[in-house]
């Protein structure tokens, strides 16, 4: 059980990208530290602060998109897009990023966006969607 009352800082456990003295590093003082059943904090929380001396530093990059985004907004430099569940949303991230998808925003306000998204080429299908995005 972590004693604190706090845990240390820690980055969102989507995903990590790091040297291999790094990693190994965590690995090994992970194997010394007591569990937590939060992998996120456990791994570069807990097990980081013992790899002070390695040069571990957490940075958060835009990137990494843990909450997901709209698909609109995804672009090809990104390294992970988190919570896409479905086969066809993984589909449409490829096909857009691909050209095979078109976005265009319809109206914005603060909260939402109404999009409608074209399938380019011999796929002539088109939809008009409305989903809930965070401003950065």
């Amino acid at each position: 059980m972590y004693k604190p009352k706090k845990f240390p800082n820690a980055l969102s456990g989507s995903g990590y990208m790091m040297k291999s003295n790094i990693a190994k590093c965590l690995y090994r003082k992970g194997l010394e530290t007591p569990f937590v059943n939060l992998e996120d904090i456990f791994i570069t929380g807990l097990a980081r602060e013992k790899c002070k001396d390695e040069g571990v530093v957490l940075r958060n990059s835009p990137r990494f998109h843990y909450m997901g985004r709209h698909l609109c907004l995804v672009k090809k430099y990104d390294i992970l897009v988190h919570r896409l569940k479905k086969s066809q949303e993984m589909i449409n991230v490829y096909d857009l990023l691909h050209k095979r998808l078109k976005c265009q925003t319809m109206d914005r306000n603060a909260t939402s966006i109404n999009v409608k998204i074209k399938r380019n080429k011999l796929e002539a299908v088109n939809t008009t969607i409305t989903t809930e995005i965070n401003n950065p």
